[in-house]
């Protein structure tokens, strides 16, 4: 049989935990940009490279990364709240696997039997995020790298178009989600 002094501290011990569950760490469900930042537009991208396509890729990458943004308008930038604005830097090509392509009877020494297979395809983009009227940027400069991988076919410069378009649209990605995740 239970008590008074038994059921009350039951209560409490209930009580408590529902207070703990209830105050928890403020968790919200929602966007979670910043409170004042409703909409953002694409600014310039210089282009250091000599990938013609790279500015424009990347601002329409980050366009089309904010349009699935929850609490972020895409705006034209005399009208946004925010611009985000930078550079393409670098796009570089590296060898990230080789395999063997060739038998041991067609081949004169080891070199020739393992050639290339896999390319890592790096994208890196300077960016900041402005508030017109201030001096201070709202976000000061960082960098991203965007990646993609692109195998060994017969049409390189194909490949090598689709993997710098999925590079790009990795770094687009990240560059939206340190916006709206930054303040």
């Amino acid at each position: 049989m239970r008590t008074a002094h038994s059921w009350s501290l039951i209560g409490l011990v209930v009580t408590a935990g529902a207070l703990v569950a209830v105050s928890g760490c403020q968790y919200q469900w929602g966007p979670v940009a910043h409170p004042q930042i409703h909409s953002l537009a694409v600014g310039t991208f210089a282009n250091d490279t000599r990938e013609s396509t790279a500015t424009a890729g990347l601002r329409g990458k980050i366009a089309e990364a904010l349009s699935k943004e929850p609490g972020i308008a895409l705006a034209q930038p005399d009208t946004a709240d925010a611009i985000v604005q930078g550079r393409v830097m670098t796009v570089s090509q590296h060898q990230l696997a080789r395999a063997k392509l060739r038998n041991d009877a067609d081949v004169r020494d080891d070199a020739d039997a393992y050639q290339t297979s896999l390319y890592r395809l790096e994208v890196v983009v300077e960016y900041e995020v402005r508030i017109p009227g201030y001096a201070k940027p709202f976000i000061e400069k960082r960098l991203v790298t965007g990646q993609a991988d692109m195998g060994n076919w017969p049409d390189q410069q194909i490949m090598r178009a689709s993997a710098l378009t999925l590079a790009l649209a990795d770094a687009a990605t990240q560059i939206v989600a340190a916006v709206t995740e930054a303040w």
